[in-house]
C-alpha cells in the first residue's frame, strides 16, 4: 500500500465518520424524546442523565474522529509532494 492509497483511504474514513457524527447530532436533536422513552426507560435513566450520555459520547466521538482520522489523513496530505 502506497502513500497515496493510504492518503484516499483515510480521507474517506474521515469523511464517513464526519457524516456519520452528523447524522447522529441530528437523530439526538430531532428524537429525544422517542430516544429516550427506548433507552432511558431500559438503562433506567432520567431525561437529564439521558442527555449527558449523550454529550458525552459526541464528545467522545469527535476526539476519536480528530485524533484517528483527521490528522492522519492531514499528516498524510502533508508528507505527498
Amino acid at each position: 500500500m502506497d502513500i497515496h492509497q493510504l492518503t484516499t483511504f483515510f480521507q474517506w474514513m474521515t469523511i464517513m465518520n464526519i457524516i456519520l457524527i452528523f447524522i447522529s447530532t441530528i437523530l439526538w436533536t430531532a428524537l429525544k424524546k422517542w430516544v429516550y422513552s427506548m433507552h432511558g426507560k431500559l438503562f433506567n435513566l432520567t431525561p437529564e442523565q439521558m442527555s449527558l450520555v449523550a454529550y458525552q459520547y459526541l464528545a467522545i466521538y469527535k476526539v476519536l474522529l480528530i485524533v484517528f482520522n483527521l490528522v492522519p489523513y492531514l499528516a498524510l496530505t502533508m508528507l505527498q509532494p
